[in-house]
């Protein structure tokens, strides 16, 4: 029997993105320079933890980046990076192409 340094088997997102419903205030913690350049989406955030998908749980760039950006305890989960960068799309650019009308209530 083995013993030791064991890793635990990490969490894994479904791949369908239309699934996912990344909370705004987990977005808002990150710049979105870090979320597009080391393809992460915040997925959640609670008092003491910030989870997000990642495609590579062993980018060690990529997870101090956003564990020293989040200020606080994260928890990284396997994503697909395909979905990643679609998920990425639907809450950037889907956001900037839909007209002023669209993105503010009338006043």
């Amino acid at each position: 029997m083995l013993r030791g340094n064991r890793k635990s088997t990490p969490k894994v997102v479904d791949g369908r993105v239309d699934r996912w419903q990344p909370s705004p205030v987990a977005f808002d913690l990150l710049p979105e320079w870090v979320i597009r350049r080391h393809k992460i989406v915040p997925l959640s955030k609670t008092t003491n933890l910030l989870v997000c998908a990642i495609s590579n749980l062993e980018d060690a760039d990529a997870i101090h980046v956003v564990s020293s950006c989040a200020g606080g305890a994260v928890r990284f989960v396997l994503a697909i990076r395909r979905d990643i960068e679609r998920c990425i799309w639907q809450q950037f650019e889907s956001a900037r192409s839909r007209p002023a009308s669209d993105q503010a209530p009338p006043a």
